[in-house]
C-alpha cells in the first residue's frame, strides 16, 4: 500500500486508514501482520451506527479489509492476527467523534490529508465486485488454501447462480451452486466435501455491502 505523499493526488481515506494500522503494527513489532495489511486494501461497509460514550455521540464505522485467499484462511484459524489488526484499525479511527463498529474480512476476487473524524464521509464506499465467475475462482483459491484440492477441482467445474434481496444496509445473497450429476452424488456422500463447498463459496461471495443468506447444491441444467 502506496505511503502518504503530500504531493500526491488525493487518496482514498480508507486506504489512508489501512496506512497507519500497518504502521501501528510495525511499531508495535508485528511486521508480518503489517505487511498483511500493506498488500491487502480497505474500504468503508454500508451501516454507520451512532453510539452513546459516556456523555458523547459518536459515529461507528464499518469497514472491510480485503484480502488474499491466502490471507483469509490465516485470519480465519489464527484469530490473534485477526484481533491485532481489529485493534490497530480501531486505533487508527478512533476520535472523540468516530469509533470503529466492525470489522470485515472479505476475499479479493480475481479479475474485476485529513483526520478520520472528517475524512470518513469522502472514504470510497464499498463496490459489489461480485461475478460468478469471479466467486468460482475465489472459492477454488480458498479451498486450496484449505488444502482441500479435490474441492477447488469439483468448483472449477461448476457453474453459480446468484440472486441478491435488497436490504436497508446490506443485500442478502441467495447461492445456489450448479454441479454434474457426479459431483452432486459426491458431495451428499461426503459431508466434509458438502461444508468445503458451502464455507469457500460463502466466503468468497460476501462482500462489505452483501452477505450471503443461503446456499444449495444443486443439478446443473444440461447444455
Amino acid at each position: 500500500m502506496a505511503e502518504l505523499s503530500e504531493k500526491s493526488a488525493p487518496i482514498d481515506r480508507s486506504a489512508a486508514v489501512a496506512v497507519v494500522a500497518a504502521k501501528l503494527l510495525a511499531a508495535k513489532g508485528e511486521r508480518d501482520l503489517a505487511a498483511l495489511v500493506e498488500r491487502s486494501s480497505m474500504t468503508q461497509a454500508p451501516g454507520t451506527e451512532s453510539w452513546t460514550v459516556g456523555s458523547r455521540m459518536v459515529d461507528a464505522c464499518r469497514l472491510a479489509l480485503i484480502v488474499s485467499p491466502e490471507d483469509f484462511v490465516r485470519l480465519r484459524v489464527r484469530e490473534g492476527d485477526l484481533d491485532e489488526i481489529r485493534w490497530a484499525v480501531a486505533s487508527a479511527v478512533r476520535s472523540g467523534t468516530t469509533e470503529l463498529a466492525e470489522l470485515l474480512v472479505v476475499v479479493r476476487l480475481p479479475f474485476v490529508d485529513a483526520p478520520w473524524s472528517t475524512a470518513y464521509r469522502s472514504s470510497r464506499p464499498a463496490a459489489d465486485d461480485t461475478t460468478p465467475e469471479g466467486v468460482i475462482e475465489a472459492a477454488a483459491g480458498l479451498a486450496e488454501a484449505y488444502g482441500h484440492r479435490r474441492a477447488a477441482a469439483l468448483l472449477r467445474r461448476s457453474a453459480l447462480d446468484m440472486v441478491d434481496i435488497p436490504e436497508e444496509w446490506i443485500a442478502q445473497r441467495r447461492i445456489v451452486l450448479q454441479v454434474v450429476p457426479a459431483d452432486l452424488v459426491a458431495s451428499e456422500r461426503d459431508p466434509d466435501l458438502a461444508e468445503m463447498l458451502r464455507r469457500c463459496v460463502t466466503h468468497a461471495a460476501t462482500r462489505a455491502c452483501a452477505r450471503v443468506l443461503s446456499f444449495e447444491i444443486r443439478l446443473r441444467p444440461a447444455e
